[in-house]
């Protein structure tokens, strides 16, 4: 497990979990599917998977990718970027964890 991208050199998985703000889940986990679309369609051919997760305020996120290209891709994806501008609003301070894991 790691929390950053050194020495991965195939697919890797991402778990990020995070605790969204009183009253923030839907609007959170909307922009999250917008991300979803993104990581389903030809502009992100190197996500295998993204899949949202939810109990009540708690939000997480399951990824795996092709390579590190393909995370690149999807952290430059318009999507990506509109929820990166709101994730303040939306998301408690200090509840974000992400791990990075490659394939057994």
């Amino acid at each position: 497990m790691s929390d950053n991208l050194d020495g991965f050199t195939g697919e890797v998985h991402i778990i990020a979990r995070q605790t969204a703000k009183p009253g923030k889940a839907d609007e959170l986990v909307s922009l999250l599917k917008a991300i979803k679309a993104s990581c389903d369609s030809d502009a992100e051919p190197d996500c295998i998977r993204f899949e949202i997760l939810r109990w009540k305020d708690e939000i997480c996120v399951v990824e795996s990718y092709k390579n590190k290209e393909g995370i690149m891709t999807h952290l430059n994806s318009e999507p990506t970027k509109v929820l990166e501008t709101k994730r303040s609003e939306l998301v408690v301070d200090g509840s974000r964890v992400i791990k990075l894991f490659e394939s057994a």
